[in-house]
């Protein structure tokens, strides 16, 4: 038999690993939570990447009419997005491929 103090100690470690699991259980979920959104951020930066080439050439493309055509209405949007051109600099990536 246990003598009361035992049992005590024993009701009280019983409960305390009652209570580290739940807190396991929490922390697991929570950890999921934070996995799932480290997963759409990693996907985001991924398409973003794939997405700059083309964002790229989109620009030099409407660079290159904006100088050709002279056209200042597209001139004025690419500066508004931080695309300077001007009209004596030659075109970029009109060499030989």
């Amino acid at each position: 038999m246990l003598k009361p103090a035992q049992f005590w100690i024993l009701v009280a470690a019983g409960g305390l690993a009652l209570v580290l699991a739940v807190a396991n259980m929490a922390m697991v979920r929570a950890n999921a939570a934070l996995k799932a959104e480290a997963g759409s951020r990693a996907q985001y930066i991924q398409q973003s990447i794939a997405l700059e080439q083309l964002y790229g050439q989109l620009a030099q493309e409407l660079a290159q009419r904006a100088v050709r055509t002279q056209d200042a209405q597209l001139r004025d949007l690419l500066a508004a997005e931080g695309i300077n051109i001007s009209a004596d600099a030659p075109a970029a990536g009109g060499g030989a491929r």
